[in-house]
């Protein structure tokens, strides 16, 4: 199961590790130092920390994910970690399934002042109030009727500060200003509100989760019996308030819809024994609350459906009808007053359970001994002498998982976050079969494709795969109001990527943007190092990127230094070969779109080519008759029985023909050639050299002097640059990333790898997709287009790995 992560092991992270336990996932609770409750809980293993805020925080947070090896649900305990992961939400959510408000409706729910603005301008009830941004503003309290409560807008200044961060009740203007003054300059911003009359038995609370679209999945409602300090202080004893069940569950809709709120929350009220009315105290945003587990004791587990939200579908609210009778105090050092407990109410301690004893002994040992009895129960439970299985199975929590810096992990991880890479990681997603994609989404389409490039694939060939074909172009295009035309419409690249990310949003999720160091195996699968990320293990990796490390730069060119000479593989912008001189060599569509572009960037172009002519593809424009589509099938490769048995039977290739036919066959098939829409930015337009090559080249006054045998022998060309798109070869022996180790246990036959019929390498748990698979499956895995049989095959085997 996807495991929780909960970020604070405070009284509110202790009773969500228990509401949490009855679903059964892997529980992690991390904080800073052993002394907080959640820390020693049977159910859940303890991360000790060495920072709990800022990017340090974020750091050890991803560090964490990556060596769970999943991608865990995080919840929330307090107000500061709420706007540490707010503000770092686009780094932490490749490794976390969190649900926020957005980042300035956090700012202005967890800011007292901004939300006393909010809620006047959205009708909400809270009492009045005015803010008070600095001294010449205290004339306001004045308009407001006495007594007032005095709240810091921002309390984190008073707890940096050691400062009592709680509202301050007074009797009378005058006070109201001397407290005002002397708060003002630790904290800042005021809010000051009309005290609400009643007891700590008119505080009532709803707690909730809502769905990402903002829908109240689940609600309860509660009431406080008793506060500490009394009036103005958290819960110390609280139970279920079914009688305020409809009314609450209303103003927290309410609330929701007018705000726009998203994942777990909580409202404070209190009834005005004036009016009877309920008034809005204050919002708790993005974390749970207090006394959260009063509701799991009651039969609503909201932690459990909050982490449910993120992993599965939940669409109905589920009842907030409490199962049973049941009150909750935060420590036995809080009494409850006689005549107050609901009548049958059993009273359940926050801290000490006969399942989970632990954490209240330590708790109250710390409380009540603290000198005697820290050094003795923390000495019993790390050298295993603590009686009971509790005790052993709390030793074994804490003390197991830090004894590395790195944890195996059982997931499948892919490298590269090409259409390989996405298409895989859609159809796992979809299957439930855990994965990390790690990888910047189409990097090299990003970085190295010419800007004002257009596709050769027609838009029918052009689509990344999830496994129930829900996001294709063609819904894209729909979607965004763009004209389909299965084939005859170039696409273009900026429309391409634009498709990729959309794509992306909806069938993959977040990468992780890092790129892979080294990979080798180890006892228990492969170890993977990162530039600027933490090292991880993993059982499987499935390796799908792409073919820029495969790059093919003819002999005679080798010597010639950038920027003389480049691959066409990494050129993206012509714009500065204006006035220029440059020599192409080659005859694909890379030579000839890139000749295209840098002419009508301005430039000087000629091409060399070996053949004697230039090869270009048949027109499609999607009017054939059924005769002609009879005869000469459409497939992702072109017209023709020999391209679509190549394009749609892979297995069916690697199975009839022996390898030394397949290498032949892959190597002299599928040649140079270009789209036929290329054509007419290119003849009469571009010097054009046939049956020719470059017998040397060097460089010569910062130009490049090339010897060309040509139909009428040697002549000399004189150039300033020189662009070799000469395409790309498979050798595994120039993936620098893979261990050496490693590359010598792999299977090769002429620099490829040799791949079983589901693209496992001899090398157990290593896969390798896209062009370095061609040799094997043949010529459709040089494209995109093979992606398409590439991800339901892996998908069967994992599935099968798995189990």
């Amino acid at each position: 199961m996807i495991p929780a992560v909960v970020l604070g092991g405070n009284l509110g992270g202790l009773g969500v590790v228990r509401s949490l336990a009855a679903g059964g996932m892997p529980i992690f609770v991390v904080d800073k130092g052993h002394g907080c409750p959640a820390a020693w809980s049977r159910f859940a293993r303890f991360v000790n920390l060495t920072s709990v805020g800022g990017s340090d925080l974020v750091k050890e947070l991803i560090n964490l994910s990556i060596r769970i090896g999943e991608r865990p649900v995080l919840i929330l305990t307090t107000d500061a970690d709420v706007n540490t992961v707010s503000a770092f939400r686009k780094e932490l959510g490749p490794f976390f399934r969190f649900t926020l408000p957005g980042s300035e409706m956090v700012q202005t729910l967890y800011d007292k002042a901004q939300f006393q603005l909010l809620a006047e301008r959205e009708g909400l009830s809270v009492p009045r109030g005015a803010i008070l941004a600095n001294p010449s503003e205290f004339p306001l309290i004045r308009t407001l009727a006495p007594p007032l409560a005095i709240k810091p807008a921002d309390k984190a200044p008073l707890v940096s500060n050691q400062e009592n961060d709680r509202p301050v009740r007074v009797e009378d203007w005058d006070e109201a200003t001397v407290r005002a003054a002397k708060m003002m300059e630790k904290a800042g911003r005021l809010a000051v509100q009309e005290w609400i009359e009643g007891d700590d038995s008119d505080i009532y609370f709803s707690l909730f989760v809502c769905s990402s679209e903002g829908e109240v999945l689940a609600s309860f409602a509660g009431r406080k019996l008793v506060c500490f300090p009394p009036a103005v202080g958290i819960t110390a004893v609280c139970a279920a308030a079914p009688e305020m069940d409809e009314e609450l569950a209303r103003l927290t809709r309410q609330f929701a819809k007018r705000v726009g709120y998203k994942g777990i929350g909580s409202l404070e009220f209190k009834k005005d024994r004036r009016t009877g009315k309920l008034l809005i105290i204050e919002p708790t945003v993005g974390r749970i609350d207090w006394q959260e587990e009063i509701a799991t004791l009651c039969g609503v587990n909201i932690p459990l459906i909050a982490y449910k939200a993120e992993t599965t579908s939940i669409s109905v609210r589920e009842s907030a009808t409490p199962t049973s009778r049941v009150m909750w105090r935060s420590s036995m050092l809080h009494r409850l007053p006689a005549g107050i407990a609901p009548q049958g109410a059993s009273l359940r301690d926050g801290y000490f359970r006969l399942n989970d004893p632990i954490p209240g002994l330590y708790y109250y040992a710390i409380e009540l001994f603290p000198l005697a009895t820290r050094k003795v129960f923390r000495w019993m439970v790390e050298k295993g002498k603590a009686p009971g299985r509790a005790f052993q199975a709390a030793r074994r929590n804490k003390l197991s998982f830090n004894r590395s810096p790195r944890m195996s992990i059982s997931n499948t991880v892919i490298v590269g976050a090409g259409p390989y890479g996405l298409s895989i990681a859609a159809h796992l997603k979809a299957a439930g079969i855990p994965c990390h994609l790690y990888g910047t989404p189409l990097e090299s389409w990003r970085k190295f494709m010419p800007q004002g490039m257009v596709l050769k694939s027609e838009r029918f060939a052009s689509n990344l795969w999830d496994p129930h074909g829900q996001f294709t172009l063609e819904r894209y295009s729909a979607e965004h109001k763009i004209p389909y035309q299965p084939a005859g419409e170039p696409l273009s690249l900026a429309d391409f990527l634009r498709y990729a990310e959309w794509f992306r949003e909806r069938a993959v999720g977040e990468s992780i943007d890092v790129k892979v160091t080294n990979v080798q195996r180890t006892r228990a699968g492969f170890l993977l190092d990162f530039a600027g990320a933490p090292s991880i293990e993993t059982r499987r990796v499935v390796l799908a990127t792409g073919h820029m490390a495969f790059r093919v730069v003819p002999q005679e060119l080798a010597d010639l230094p950038e920027p003389l000479c480049y691959h066409s593989a990494k050129l993206s912008d012509f714009s500065g070969f204006a006035g220029r001189d440059v020599t192409l060599i080659g005859a694909g569509q890379s030579a000839l779109e890139c000749a295209a572009l840098l002419s009508e960037a301005g430039a000087q172009v000629r091409l060399i080519v070996r053949d004697s002519q230039i090869r270009w593809n048949a027109v499609r424009n999607g009017h054939r008759s059924l005769v002609h589509r009879v005869k000469n099938p459409e497939s992702g490769l072109g017209f023709g029985w020999e391209s679509f048995v190549v394009s749609e039977m892979p297995q069916w290739f690697r199975r009839l023909l022996p390898t030394h036919l397949r290498h032949r066959y892959v190597a002299k098939t599928w040649g140079p050639s270009g789209a036929y829409w290329l054509r007419q930015r290119v003849e009469g337009r571009i010097e054009i050299l046939l049956n020719s090559k470059v017998c040397q080249a060097k460089a010569e006054h910062g130009r490049v002097c090339l010897e060309v045998q040509g139909p009428q022998g040697i002549k000399t060309v004189q150039t300033d640059h020189v662009i070799a798109a000469t395409g790309y070869k498979t050798d595994l022996d120039r993936l620098d990333y893979l261990g050496r180790d490693l590359k010598q246990n792999i299977a090769h036959d002429g620099g490829a790898p040799v791949l079983d019929s589901q693209f496992e390498t001899s090398v157990p748990g290593l896969f390798i997709v896209g062009m370095a698979s061609a040799p094997t499956f043949g010529p459709v895995m040089r494209f995109m287009f093979g992606a398409k049989h590439v991800a339901p095959v892996l998908t069967d085997r994992l599935r099968t790995l798995a189990v």
